[in-house]
């Protein structure tokens, strides 16, 4: 509801223990504001502040409690300071576990065992994060690999060069990754049919695995991804690869 000004994020750490984490997080903005008599409602279902936001805005009036049960649920709060015609400050508190990824770039060097020094990969996703952080994995078991931003990138470069093996993303804008893959495999150079595709999603339902498998997808790895599922994925498919 903030038409000029500014909306802030901001998310501090309010103690920090051994095995968890209290945090808070603030949005601010400076936007129309809420009327103090409506402040004990907004997190009520169907409610909002003044009905003519929808018109102008949108929404149902379900965003705020759906928030209010899931910080609840998890244990929190959550809560708002508003002045009218001035903005708001909405909050909430949670204490999260400690988590370390078993993907990261501090322990990738935890893995020596190459996998192969002559295969070159293609990995096709849209966030420059996870390609980072894929390509430097690859690299850590001795691939080779290349990026595409997208699906239609990636079906341009497979013309440019032949490889061994190709991590698709599903979900990307343009052409998502079954997409993609139907129209690699409706190629016709018999390479472009032969060459494994595995799927990268935090999908992990059978009806995904079942539809990365009707395209004429090899494999699946769900996100996050870890070191030990994509040397599996690498043996499965190249098993005298190893050294």
């Amino acid at each position: 509801f903030t038409e000029s000004g500014t909306v802030r994020l901001k998310i501090q750490v309010l103690e920090r223990r051994e095995n968890q984490t209290k945090m808070r997080f603030e949005v601010c903005d400076e936007g129309v504001g809420i009327d103090p008599d409506a402040i004990s409602k907004i997190f009520e279902p169907f409610t909002q502040s003044d009905c003519s936001t929808t018109r102008r805005f949108g929404g149902t009036g379900l965003g705020l409690s759906i928030c209010k049960r899931l910080v609840e649920a998890m244990g929190g709060e959550i809560g708002v300071e508003s002045q009218q015609d001035k903005g708001s400050k909405f909050w909430f508190e949670i204490t999260l576990p400690n988590f370390k990824p078993e993907t990261s770039e501090e322990n990738l060097s935890d893995s020596n065992e190459q996998i192969a020094s002559n295969l070159k990969a293609l990995i096709v996703e849209d966030n420059f994060h996870n390609r980072e952080l894929f390509s430097k994995t690859l690299s850590h078991l001795g691939l080779d690999s290349d990026h595409a931003e997208n699906g239609s990138e990636g079906i341009d470069m497979l013309y440019s060069k032949d490889y061994d093996i190709i991590f698709m993303d599903l979900n990307m804008e343009k052409l998502d990754g079954l997409q993609t893959t139907r129209a690699i495999r409706g190629l016709s150079d018999e390479k472009f049919r032969k060459v494994p595709i595995i799927a990268v999603t935090a999908n992990v339902t059978p009806e995904c695995r079942r539809e990365c498998e009707e395209v004429g997808m090899n494999g699946f790895i769900p996100k996050p991804m870890t070191i030990t599922s994509l040397k599996e994925c690498l043996q499965k498919h190249f098993p005298m690869a190893t050294v």
